[in-house]
């Protein structure tokens, strides 16, 4: 059977069949364990706050099992998966009935692994089967466990792997692969069907029966469908790593720094990514609808690599890495952010697991990684501009030169923003000082890059051009990955649901300062909603991004529509009778008010 065979009303049936058994069998699986009291019961290193019945991953794996039974004969391809499938769904059921020790799971896993590669799921674009083997059950284990991990907040896990499976759905479809589509399509249906009852809040838990099974059939699926049809190798295995991101980022983040703080990787706790994007302040929803959208943007891009040229490829996913690196780093210092009792008594307890806390906290490992990050960006940003400058096209002519050159624009551009003094910076208060050192470090490594082009290659085979095309990315990629940790926190803090809601009261100095002062401070109890300023010439305009929103007559209807809760004069210089004017308009208003008095009027 090959791609044109494939219809789609066998494609509909995959689907739709599973996504039928999995809203029939879930409230039924439900029942049943209730009925035997079978309950995920609240622990201190876990997130929900009251008992849930467990087991919802029998559902999963019965509806996908059915429809991919009925489509496929069990000596197939397809019946090794589902063999090897329905093994840890055993594996994890008895670890749900029984506690199983991590050691055991994880030996068990391998053995699981290596009977299916033994059946013939290998990765087959590594001609060297003493390669491929090992590297086919690394896959298989870590993808298993990363699913696994994943499962700690409602409808994140199921979500995400029904994201993941509609991704290799259209990659194993646009790879002429039959038997994959609807491999994909099955599973998304079982993991929708079940994310009816287990989206917040959530009525059924999977247990480790559903996300080790999970995990481990989309690890096979992505085998069988992005790893067997290779141009490019690298490229190629890069596929499946976009495809499962969001586990793969969660399960790597996790590690780290449970590492870091010496805190054994198995420990449960309230560190992963979703649990630290609601300490920030999300709600649960929205933590886990963001990292939903991460996993379709990343998916999307695995879908579309194929219509661009590795090049760009490269450059993206370079990008992507350091994208992904700020946002590490920023959830890495979550814990100053962190109110909720459950998440202080977590990071206690994890601390005192731990045996290297200050490690921790030494900032010259960041540094390291800083520079590291920024060698990258400089390495994209010289290869991007010569993209740029030739559209790719007509650059074997100048290709030895630029990668001659490519050593000493790195060590020049390192050494400038070491000299600048941007390693000194710290990335949550950064400003406009910081971005003008970076700016000078960008411009005078520019100027003595071009001086070493021209006393040295006198620009022959040279384009004047990249350099400067290499000036403006250079200087956007460095200053906007390090804005990236500080709008990052700028945005999250905004949504915490505690803050109190002020209005401030004249749009000068004094009330920019105390914006600044509320937004760099997180553990402000107060957020800006915005200005008021008798100068028409301000008005709807902004100041650190919040909008001066009228003159001062229209503060009560202002606190109405906004439910401002108190308001804060910031006119040092003001009059007795503006003063009073402006306590008269409060006071009708119904708007406590209070004055700020700036530092530099105690001197």
């Amino acid at each position: 059977m090959n791609l044109w065979e494939l219809t789609i009303g066998k494609t509909m049936i995959a689907f739709g069949g599973a996504l039928f058994l999995s809203l029939l069998l879930t409230p039924i699986t439900r029942a049943i364990a209730l009925k035997f009291n079978k309950l995920d019961e609240v622990q201190e290193d876990r997130w929900h706050r009251e008992a849930v019945p467990s087991y919802g991953g029998v559902a999963i794996w019965i509806s996908w099992t059915i429809l991919c039974g009925l489509l496929f004969p069990l000596n197939s391809k397809a019946g090794t998966l589902i063999l090897g499938a329905s093994l840890i769904f055993l594996l994890g059921f008895l670890d749900d009935l029984f506690g199983l020790r991590p050691i055991l799971k994880f030996i068990g896993q391998i053995i699981i692994a290596s009977i299916v590669v033994k059946l013939g799921i290998v990765i087959e674009i590594i001609p060297y089967p003493m390669l491929a083997i090992p590297l086919t059950i690394f896959w298989i284990v870590a993808i298993t466990n990363a699913f696994n991990l994943l499962d700690n907040m409602d409808g994140l896990s199921s979500g995400v792997a029904a994201i993941c499976s509609f991704s290799l759905f259209f990659l194993s479809y646009q790879n002429a692969e039959s038997v994959v589509p609807l491999l994909s399509m099955a599973l998304a249906g079982s993991a929708l069907g079940f994310l009816r009852y287990n989206f917040n809040p959530a009525k059924i838990f999977m247990g480790d029966c559903g996300s080790m099974f999970i995990g481990f059939a989309l690890a096979m699926i992505s085998i069988a469908g992005t790893w067997q049809h290779a141009s490019n190798l690298i490229i190629t295995m890069l596929v499946p790593l976009l495809v499962l991101s969001v586990p793969i980022f969660d399960t790597t983040f996790v590690t780290i720094t449970r590492k870091i703080r010496g805190v054994p990787v198995s420990q449960g706790g309230l560190d992963h990514i979703s649990h630290r994007l609601v300490a920030l302040g999300m709600t649960q929803k929205n933590a886990v609808l963001a990292l939903y959208l991460f996993s379709i943007l990343f998916g999307g891009m695995a879908v579309f690599y194929h219509q661009f040229s590795p090049v760009i490829i490269f450059v993206v996913l370079s990008l992507s890495v350091v994208a992904l690196f700020s946002f590490g780093l920023f959830l890495g210092e979550m814990e100053v952010y962190a109110k909720d009792e459950r998440f202080k008594k977590n990071i206690e307890n994890t601390l005192l697991l731990g045996k290297r806390k200050k490690a921790f906290q030494r900032v010259s490992r960041r540094r390291i990684v800083e520079v590291l990050m920024d060698i990258i960006l400089v390495s994209v940003s010289f290869l991007a501009s010569y993209l740029l400058r030739f559209e790719g096209h007509n650059m074997l002519p100048i290709y030895a030169n630029m990668v001659n050159l490519m050593p000493w624009v790195i060590a020049v551009k390192i050494t400038a923003l070491y000299f600048f003094g941007v390693y000194k910076s710290i990335w949550k208060y950064i400003g406009i000082r910081d971005l003008l050192d970076i700016m000078k470090a960008i411009t005078a490594s520019t100027m003595i890059i071009a001086l070493l082009v021209y006393f040295y290659f006198d620009f022959i085979d040279f384009s004047k051009s990249v350099l400067i095309i290499d000036w403006l990315l250079c200087f956007f990629m460095i200053s906007g990955f390090r804005l990236s940790i500080r709008l990052f926190k700028d945005m999250v803090l905004e949504l915490r649901e505690e803050k109190k809601k002020i209005l401030i009261i004249g749009a000068g100095d004094t009330g920019s300062m105390l914006l600044k002062e509320i937004q760099n401070n997180p553990e402000s109890e107060y957020i800006v909603v915005g200005f008021v300023d008798d100068d028409e010439n301000k008005k709807n305009l902004k100041i650190n991004g919040v909008k001066v929103l009228g003159d001062m007559k229209n503060i009560p209807m202002i606190s109405d529509l906004y439910e401002i809760e108190e308001a804060v004069i910031t006119i040092p210089l003001a009059s007795e009778k503006t003063k009073h004017r402006i306590s008269t308009i409060c006071d009708e208003g119904g708007l406590r008010y209070k004055y700020f008095k700036p530092f530099h009027e105690d001197i």
